[in-house]
């Protein structure tokens, strides 16, 4: 095992860092600090490699290369020559480079993109008598450079794209499904549903039974590694890429999930289980929305049918306070601009019409 100590982020949605750094934990990683828009962590490849393969709430899994100052063009070229990338990128690996935010003399990201792409071509061209292919699409090691005021964040990208691009969404999954993804997984997340899918709960998605959440939910009930029927990534692009670790992880991941499936394919079904009643509105924004309206209702009627102990989780949906008579025991926002979303839980089933306060109308009518 690679005994060095690399420093990484890993990036989700907006609201969920404390999730994902609870998350990061439970995959054995020790040093571990939520920050705006994702958690660093510190450990050795194996550890970023278990978080590419296991994370649900991850977006992507970078490297920290370093950071320099990029006051302008010049500093920055240089800074980033300075950075080791011969012991960052794998030999004869092609590259591309990716760059977000500007500064005052940094105006264009492609210009940034350019500036840091040749710097470490002639760095690489020195230290190891070649410069690397560039490759704009699908490059075996995407460096991110990001820029505020007068500093850039390197990094390398060890997801290549997306973690939340999962295998069962397909080539037909339209380009808003990850996101989709990521709101599926934090509400599952933030209600805890490996532990109860663990203890027999099962799962119903209201409105469609063949839902994203309800494949993510699928996935986490089988003890199914996202990441598992993932074919390309970007961390063999990394000269610390430990080969044989990987492997190991890969069949520790098989090993999990068959055994999980064979204990499911044996357990007596139980039709008063307690359920998870949950559901991701990813279209259904307005409240005067006649489809969203009947939406909201199919999941209230769900909710109030589940067995007892059930729990109930929602993101994305206008009113489910007021429909079931009381404040969600979690309230999680998510994202940013147009793409925030609220997850909201509940412990309880809706109240029926004909109850106030858990007693029947009619008996307090005639307690006066």
């Amino acid at each position: 095992m690679n005994e060095a100590v690399y420093e990484f982020f890993a990036t989700c949605l907006p609201g969920a860092e404390r999730l994902l750094a609870d998350e990061l934990h439970g995959l054995g990683v020790k040093k571990v600090r939520p920050l705006s828009g994702g958690a660093s962590f510190f450990g050795a490849p194996e550890d970023a490699l278990r978080v590419c393969l296991w994370s649900r709430l991850a977006g992507r899994v970078n490297l920290t290369v370093g950071r320099v100052a990029a006051r302008d063009a010049d500093a920055l070229y240089a800074g980033v020559r300075e950075l080791p990338w011969e012991t960052v990128i794998a030999d004869g690996a092609s590259i591309a480079v990716r760059a977000s935010g500007t500064n005052a003399e940094l105006r264009n990201t492609q210009f940034v993109a350019l500036k840091v792409k040749d710097a470490i071509c002639d760095r690489l061209a020195e230290t190891r008598g070649a410069r690397p292919d560039v490759k704009p699409q699908q490059p075996d090691a995407l460096v991110e450079v990001r820029l505020r005021e007068e500093k850039a964040s390197l990094s390398l990208d060890l997801s290549g794209r997306s973690l939340t691009r999962r295998a069962y969404l397909g080539d037909e999954a339209g380009e808003e499904a990850p996101s989709v993804v990521s709101q599926a997984a934090t509400l599952l997340a933030a209600v805890g549903a490996a532990e109860l899918f663990a203890e027999g709960t099962t799962f119903l998605d209201p409105v469609d039974v063949d839902s994203i959440l309800a494949r993510e939910a699928a996935e986490v009930r089988e003890d199914r590694a996202p990441g598992l029927l993932r074919e390309r990534w970007g961390f063999t692009g990394w000269t610390a890429f430990p080969d044989k670790a990987w492997g190991d992880l890969l069949d520790e991941a098989d090993e999990r999930c068959e055994a999980r499936m064979a204990l499911l394919a044996t357990a007596p079904a139980c039709p008063d289980a307690p359920r998870l009643v949950a559901s991701v509105a990813s279209v259904f924004r307005a409240d005067d929305d006649a489809e969203a309206v009947a939406v909201r209702a199919a999941c209230v009627a769900a909710s109030r049918e589940a067995p007892a102990g059930s729990r109930f989780a929602f993101a994305g949906f206008e009113g489910m306070a007021a429909k079931f008579k009381e404040e969600p025991t979690v309230r999680l926002k998510l994202g940013r601009g147009r793409s925030e979303t609220t997850v909201e839980v509940f412990d309880r089933p809706p109240r029926r019409l004909g109850y106030l306060c858990g007693q029947p109308r009619r008996w307090r009518r005639h307690s006066r």
